[in-house]
């Protein structure tokens, strides 16, 4: 798996990354040197980064295709193939979940599934 900075990145550059954009980073999922962002990788309700007032966290559900099988999570699909995140390009997502920002645990502001449309912690006031 090579970062690709959409849902692979090296885990120091998803840290500044989120930085930049006024997130603190919390506990990613790290295979091989690279922090996984796609929210697939993640339970639901997972906080993947904070703020003062908002955080992003896990939602929904998975249905990932591979090798002419159904599997309902990522981790469903590593139980029965272990190696299959290194054939990762051959994984069908039929269905993915989302990164949600909520603010004061309260409402959902927004919704996002990759690296390239983290928002701004201040665009939201978070």
């Amino acid at each position: 798996m090579k970062p690709d900075f959409k849902h692979f990145i090296a885990p120091e550059a998803l840290k500044i990354h989120l930085n930049v954009l006024g997130w603190k980073m919390m506990n990613p999922y790290i295979h091989e040197d690279v922090a996984i962002f796609k929210p697939d990788f993640y339970q639901n309700n997972h906080v993947i980064a904070l703020a003062k007032h908002g955080y992003i966290w896990a939602k929904g559900y998975t249905i990932i295709r591979y090798k002419n099988q159904d599997f309902n999570s990522v981790e469903e699909l590593l139980n029965k193939w272990k190696y299959a995140i290194n054939d990762y390009d051959k994984w069908n997502f039929l269905a993915e979940k989302e990164w949600v920002l909520t603010k004061d645990g309260k409402e959902s502001l927004y919704f996002f599934d990759n690296l390239q449309t983290i928002p701004m912690r201040k665009k939201f006031r978070c």
